[in-house]
């Protein structure tokens, strides 16, 4: 998402799947989960939503984090 121009982002494209209830999830994820939307909270230009878990689904592999301007892991300790 972040490396796709502007115009282009918030297409999904082939490369997803979709949950029993129509939730979009990009296909070979480590980790995913299927809310419903409990409450929503505008914080300034964003809406900070609140969801209630009704599935979930973890895969293999390490999980990968965006922080600070670049991808990294977890670390134990």
């Amino acid at each position: 998402h972040f490396a796709t121009p502007p115009e282009s982002r918030g297409e999904i494209g082939s490369r997803h799947l979709t949950t029993i209830s129509g939730t979009p999830v990009i296909a070979n994820a480590i980790a995913a989960m299927d809310c419903r939307v409990t409450a929503a909270h505008e914080a300034g230009d964003h809406t900070v939503f609140i969801g209630e878990i009704e599935a979930i689904a973890v895969g293999e592999g390490e999980p990968l984090v965006w922080f600070q301007r670049q991808f990294g892991g977890f670390a134990e300790g």
